[in-house]
C-alpha cells in the first residue's frame, strides 16, 4: 500500500524534466532582470579634483555633496559632465548682490605650470576674495571671480582650451549665479582664456551680456604648447570637440544694446595681435558693436591684461562711453 507521503513513480518534483526547463527560465530571467536593473540604475556623478604636487597630480573625488557643502560652490551635472566650479563673489559696500541688476563676472587665463600647485589651496580663494572685494569697492559694482576648470578650487583640468564642453560647462555655471546671487545680467570680463571663454559663450547665444570685454584672447583654431596648432580636417575646422569663435561667427545673434571690447598689446608673444585684430574685424563685419582697444599688457610676455578687461566690464556697467573707456584701459599699469 502507497503512502499518501509518496510521489507516483515518474514524478521527479522540481527535477522533473517536464519542469525542470521551466525553472532554468526562470532563474535565467530573474538573473537577466537583476542585470538590466544594475544598468538601468544611475550611480552617483561625481567631479574630479586634480592637485597638482612634486610627485604628479593627485586626483581627489567630488560628491555633490562635498561640492554643496563648501562655500562659494556650484554643482553641475549633465549627462555629458560633472563638475565643480569655484567662484567668489564681492558686492559694493553696504549693499547685497541682488541690489545690483548687472555684476562684472571674470574669467582668468591659465596660470604657469609653476602656480599649478596651489590652485586647489584655499589661498587662491582667499586672494581673488580680496582682489573682487577691491574692485567691487572702486568701481562700484558687484564682483564676480569664477574658476574655469582646474583653476581656483575648481574641479576637471584644461590642458587645450577651446574645447565646447568647457563652454557648456560656464554656461550652465551662470546661470546658476543668476539665481543664486539675484542678478540679471552680466558684464563680462576675460583675460587670455577666459576671453575666449566669454566669446565662445557669445556664439552659444547667451542673451544676458550687456558688456563683453576680451583682453589677450585667442579666437581661431586652438594653438598647442610646442607652437603649433591642433589637427584639422581639409576645411580647417579641428572637428566637435572645439567651438572656435572666428569658424562660428555667424551664429552669434545680435544684440543691439551689446558692446564688445577686444583689448589686445600688439607685442604680445602669447597670442599674436593679428589674430586678435581678426576677431574685433569680425564682430565688426557682422554687424556688432566691437571696439579693439591697444594696451600695455604685463610681463615679459606682455599678455597680462587682466585689469584692463575688468576696467572696461566696469565702464560698461557704469554708463561709460566707448572714448572714455578706451582712455582709461590703455592709461592703465595693469600689474
Amino acid at each position: 500500500m502507497q503512502s499518501n507521503n509518496t510521489r507516483p513513480d515518474g514524478d521527479g518534483g522540481l527535477l522533473n524534466p517536464n519542469t525542470m526547463w521551466i525553472v532554468i527560465a526562470v532563474i535565467a530571467a530573474a538573473i537577466l532582470g537583476y542585470k538590466s536593473w544594475q544598468s538601468a540604475s544611475p550611480k552617483a556623478a561625481v567631479a574630479v579634483l586634480h592637485i597638482e604636487t612634486p610627485d604628479g597630480t593627485r586626483n581627489q573625488v567630488v560628491t555633490e555633496i562635498d561640492c554643496k557643502s563648501t562655500k562659494d560652490r556650484l554643482w553641475i551635472a549633465d549627462p555629458e559632465f560633472t563638475e565643480c566650479i569655484a567662484y567668489v563673489v564681492a558686492t559694493v559696500p553696504g549693499s547685497t548682490a541682488g541690489s545690483s541688476d548687472t555684476a562684472v563676472a571674470f574669467f582668468n587665463g591659465d596660470v604657469p605650470v609653476g602656480e599649478r600647485s596651489e590652485q586647489a589651496s584655499p589661498v587662491v580663494r582667499d586672494r581673488e576674495q580680496t582682489a573682487a572685494d577691491r574692485f567691487a569697492a572702486a568701481h562700484g559694482v558687484t564682483t564676480i571671480i569664477i574658476g574655469r576648470p582646474g583653476l581656483m578650487g575648481s574641479t576637471g583640468f584644461h590642458q587645450t582650451g577651446g574645447m565646447r564642453e568647457d563652454a557648456y560647462i560656464m554656461s550652465r555655471a551662470l546661470d546658476l549665479l543668476r539665481d543664486r546671487l539675484g542678478v540679471r545680467r552680466f558684464a563680462m570680463a576675460g583675460q587670455s582664456g577666459g576671453a575666449r571663454l566669454i566669446a565662445q559663450l557669445m556664439v552659444l547665444g547667451r542673451s544676458d551680456i550687456d558688456c563683453a570685454a576680451m583682453a589677450s584672447g585667442a579666437y581661431d583654431t586652438p594653438g598647442l604648447k610646442d607652437g603649433g596648432r591642433v589637427r584639422t580636417n581639409i576645411w580647417g575646422e579641428p572637428g566637435r570637440r572645439y567651438l572656435v569663435p572666428l569658424h562660428e561667427a555667424d551664429k552669434l545673434p545680435t544684440f543691439r544694446n551689446r558692446r564688445t571690447f577686444v583689448i589686445a598689446d600688439p607685442q604680445d608673444r602669447i597670442s599674436g595681435f593679428s589674430e586678435q585684430k581678426a576677431w574685433a574685424d569680425k564682430l565688426a563685419a557682422l554687424d556688432h558693436h566691437a571696439v579693439l582697444i591697444e594696451a600695455h599688457g604685463n610681463g615679459i610676455d606682455h599678455h597680462g591684461l587682466a585689469l584692463a578687461a575688468l576696467t572696461a566690464a566696469a565702464g560698461c556697467v557704469n554708463g561709460l562711453g566707448d572714448t572714455e573707456i578706451r582712455a582709461r584701459v590703455a592709461s592703465l599699469d595693469n600689474r
